[in-house]
């Protein structure tokens, strides 16, 4: 049920957050195992097998920049 409803997705210094009409979640860089990108997808891991998909399309150009940047300092290891 959750998933027909639109997503809206935010970060900042501290973690990343999504949000629909009926749900919210932020969870802080430190609390996931790691990160990946390629051009299509971001994925915020929380094991390796466990992850947030995040279609880099949904994005401003200025938003992939700014999202890459805080996923870089929050000393998240890239996997």
């Amino acid at each position: 049920e959750t998933m027909r409803h639109p997503t809206e997705a935010s970060w900042n210094l501290e973690g990343y957050s999504v949000s629909t009409a009926t749900s919210a979640s932020t969870i802080a860089w430190n609390d996931y195992y790691g990160w990946s990108a390629d051009e299509k997808m971001v994925l915020f891991m929380h094991a390796p097998n466990f992850f947030q998909m995040l279609p880099r399309h949904a994005l401003s150009n200025e938003q992939d920049e700014d999202l890459m940047g805080h996923l870089e300092k929050s000393g998240l290891r890239r996997i």
